[in-house]
Protein backbone atom coordinates (compact mmCIF):
# COMPACT_ATOMS: atom_id res chain seq x y z
CA UNK A 1 0.00 0.00 0.00
CA UNK A 2 1.51 3.31 -1.00
CA UNK A 3 1.70 6.40 1.18
CA UNK A 4 -1.17 8.35 -0.49
CA UNK A 5 -3.72 5.53 -0.02
CA UNK A 6 -2.79 5.09 3.63
CA UNK A 7 -3.16 8.85 4.14
CA UNK A 8 -6.62 8.81 2.55
CA UNK A 9 -7.68 5.80 4.63
CA UNK A 10 -6.39 7.32 7.87
CA UNK A 11 -8.18 10.60 7.08
CA UNK A 12 -11.40 8.72 6.35
CA UNK A 13 -11.16 6.77 9.61
CA UNK A 14 -9.98 9.56 11.92
CA UNK A 15 -12.10 12.41 10.58
CA UNK A 16 -14.86 11.29 8.21
CA UNK A 17 -16.42 14.75 7.85
CA UNK A 18 -13.11 16.24 6.70
CA UNK A 19 -12.73 13.29 4.34
CA UNK A 20 -16.18 13.82 2.81
CA UNK A 21 -15.76 17.58 2.52
CA UNK A 22 -12.24 17.12 1.13
CA UNK A 23 -13.64 15.03 -1.73
CA UNK A 24 -15.85 17.87 -2.85
CA UNK A 25 -14.51 20.15 -5.51
CA UNK A 26 -17.79 21.79 -6.45
CA UNK A 27 -21.21 22.00 -4.72
CA UNK A 28 -22.91 19.51 -7.06
CA UNK A 29 -20.61 16.73 -5.84
CA UNK A 30 -22.19 16.91 -2.37
CA UNK A 31 -25.38 15.48 -3.86
CA UNK A 32 -23.39 12.71 -5.53
CA UNK A 33 -21.66 11.80 -2.27
CA UNK A 34 -24.94 11.28 -0.39
CA UNK A 35 -27.05 9.82 -3.22
CA UNK A 36 -24.97 7.09 -4.84
CA UNK A 37 -27.16 4.19 -5.99
CA UNK A 38 -27.57 1.14 -3.80
CA UNK A 39 -29.11 -2.05 -5.22
CA UNK A 40 -32.60 -2.83 -3.96
CA UNK A 41 -31.53 -6.41 -3.25
CA UNK A 42 -29.55 -5.22 -0.21
CA UNK A 43 -32.11 -3.64 2.16
CA UNK A 44 -29.82 -3.83 5.17
CA UNK A 45 -27.11 -1.98 3.31
CA UNK A 46 -29.67 0.65 2.38
CA UNK A 47 -30.69 1.18 5.99
CA UNK A 48 -27.06 1.29 7.12
CA UNK A 49 -26.26 3.92 4.50
CA UNK A 50 -29.37 5.92 5.41
CA UNK A 51 -28.40 5.75 9.09
CA UNK A 52 -24.85 6.84 8.26
CA UNK A 53 -26.17 9.77 6.23
CA UNK A 54 -28.42 10.84 9.10
CA UNK A 55 -25.54 10.56 11.55
CA UNK A 56 -23.39 12.71 9.25
CA UNK A 57 -26.10 15.36 9.05
CA UNK A 58 -26.58 15.29 12.83
CA UNK A 59 -22.81 15.61 13.28
CA UNK A 60 -22.79 18.69 11.04
CA UNK A 61 -25.68 20.20 13.01
CA UNK A 62 -24.00 19.52 16.36
CA UNK A 63 -20.70 20.91 15.05
CA UNK A 64 -22.48 24.09 13.94
CA UNK A 65 -24.17 24.38 17.33
CA UNK A 66 -20.85 23.97 19.16
CA UNK A 67 -19.17 26.57 16.96
CA UNK A 68 -22.07 29.00 17.45
CA UNK A 69 -22.05 28.44 21.19
CA UNK A 70 -18.29 28.96 21.30
CA UNK A 71 -18.65 32.26 19.49
CA UNK A 72 -21.69 33.46 21.46
CA UNK A 73 -20.60 32.38 24.96
CA UNK A 74 -18.21 35.32 25.56
CA UNK A 75 -20.83 37.68 24.17
CA UNK A 76 -23.49 36.27 26.50
CA UNK A 77 -21.19 36.59 29.50
CA UNK A 78 -20.08 40.11 28.56
CA UNK A 79 -23.64 41.34 28.09
CA UNK A 80 -25.16 39.59 31.13
CA UNK A 81 -25.30 42.84 33.18
CA UNK A 82 -27.69 44.12 30.53
CA UNK A 83 -29.64 40.90 30.01
CA UNK A 84 -30.64 40.31 33.64
CA UNK A 85 -32.42 43.67 34.18
CA UNK A 86 -33.85 43.52 30.67
CA UNK A 87 -35.28 40.07 31.37
CA UNK A 88 -36.76 41.25 34.65
CA UNK A 89 -38.33 44.30 33.02
CA UNK A 90 -39.74 42.27 30.13
CA UNK A 91 -41.22 39.69 32.51
CA UNK A 92 -42.92 42.42 34.57
CA UNK A 93 -44.20 43.96 31.34
CA UNK A 94 -45.52 40.59 30.11
CA UNK A 95 -47.29 39.93 33.43
CA UNK A 96 -48.82 43.41 33.28
CA UNK A 97 -50.15 42.91 29.76
CA UNK A 98 -51.48 39.47 30.63
CA UNK A 99 -53.25 40.72 33.74
CA UNK A 100 -54.78 43.68 31.85
CA UNK A 101 -56.19 41.35 29.21
CA UNK A 102 -57.51 38.90 31.82
CA UNK A 103 -59.12 41.65 33.88
CA UNK A 104 -60.61 43.09 30.71
CA UNK A 105 -62.09 39.71 29.81
CA UNK A 106 -63.55 39.35 33.32
CA UNK A 107 -65.07 42.84 33.22
CA UNK A 108 -66.57 42.31 29.75
CA UNK A 109 -68.03 38.96 30.85
CA UNK A 110 -69.49 40.59 33.97
CA UNK A 111 -70.93 43.49 31.98
CA UNK A 112 -72.69 41.09 29.61
CA UNK A 113 -73.97 38.88 32.45
CA UNK A 114 -75.24 41.55 34.87
CA UNK A 115 -78.04 43.05 32.74
CA UNK A 116 -79.46 39.62 32.06
CA UNK A 117 -79.31 38.76 35.74
CA UNK A 118 -81.16 41.83 37.01
CA UNK A 119 -83.35 42.60 33.98
CA UNK A 120 -84.38 39.29 32.43
CA UNK A 121 -85.83 39.63 28.96
CA UNK A 122 -87.43 36.24 28.65
CA UNK A 123 -90.99 35.69 29.76
CA UNK A 124 -92.25 32.37 31.02
CA UNK A 125 -94.08 30.34 28.41
CA UNK A 126 -97.80 30.05 28.82
CA UNK A 127 -97.79 26.36 28.01
CA UNK A 128 -94.99 25.50 30.41
CA UNK A 129 -95.97 22.69 32.76
CA UNK A 130 -95.98 23.28 36.45
CA UNK A 131 -92.78 22.11 38.13
CA UNK A 132 -92.64 20.21 41.40
CA UNK A 133 -91.15 23.28 43.10
CA UNK A 134 -94.11 25.39 42.03
CA UNK A 135 -96.51 22.69 43.20
CA UNK A 136 -94.98 22.65 46.66
CA UNK A 137 -95.09 26.47 46.85
CA UNK A 138 -98.76 26.58 45.98
CA UNK A 139 -99.72 24.04 48.65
Amino acid sequence: MDHSKSKVISTAINNPITFILGQLHNPSELLRVFTYPIPVSFPRRRSVVAGAEMLAIIALIVAGFVVGLTIMCPLIIALSPIWVPATMALSVLAVGFFSVFVFGAVVSAAMTWLPGRFFPTHKPRASAPETTMEKTKSM
